[in-house]
């Protein structure tokens, strides 16, 4: 995926389907944005995508067939760019994108997730068949987070002392 500023500062220049009209683009486009909107880096799955504002808000886009916009109910395309809420007005320092859910690290050193937990993708401690709204990931005590990583159906943390930990589909190993 090719992204770049748009040429008015506030656009996101990027390969993919535009204004939504089902159709391809062999050249990039710009996503429109909501008014006022700067973004500081973006996120994509496999057919929705995920805006990180510069203020720290989360905006969906695309395709909601398992709770990747973040609404806690699966269906249906988002066609535009849209808030997607954070418990207790959080604001996200870094966003990662998997096969059908999300990953947004937040201050201080937390984890929020969203979307399928089929495999326990999330980090709850349980797999459930229910898409989830935004919530905490559940980190080890006194775990700090400074990088998080998405695969297909699976989380990755950095820990600030070093730590790698993993959550979620382990079906080729990949939980180490």
């Amino acid at each position: 995926v090719l992204v770049e500023q748009g040429p008015d500062g506030g656009g996101v220049e990027m390969a993919g389907d535009p204004a939504f009209t089902g159709q391809a683009s062999s050249s990039p486009v710009t996503i429109q944005l909501p008014t006022g909107v700067t973004v500081a880096s973006v996120a994509a799955g496999p057919g929705w995508a995920l805006a990180l504002t510069r203020s720290g808000q989360v905006l969906g886009w695309g395709d909601n067939s398992c709770g990747e916009q973040g609404t806690g109910s699966a269906g249906g395309t988002v066609t535009a760019p849209a808030a997607i809420p954070l418990p207790g007005g959080a604001r996200a320092t870094a966003l990662a994108a998997g096969g059908c859910f999300a990953l947004a690290q937040v201050s201080p050193g937390k984890v929020l997730a969203w979307g399928s937990n089929g495999v326990g993708q999330l980090g709850l401690g349980h797999v459930s068949a229910t898409p989830q709204a935004p919530v905490r990931v559940h980190l080890p005590a006194g775990q700090k987070i400074t990088r998080i990583a998405a695969g297909l159906s699976f989380g990755l943390a950095v820990t600030a002392s070093g730590h790698v930990l993993a959550w979620g589909d382990n079906s080729s190993g990949q939980l180490g």
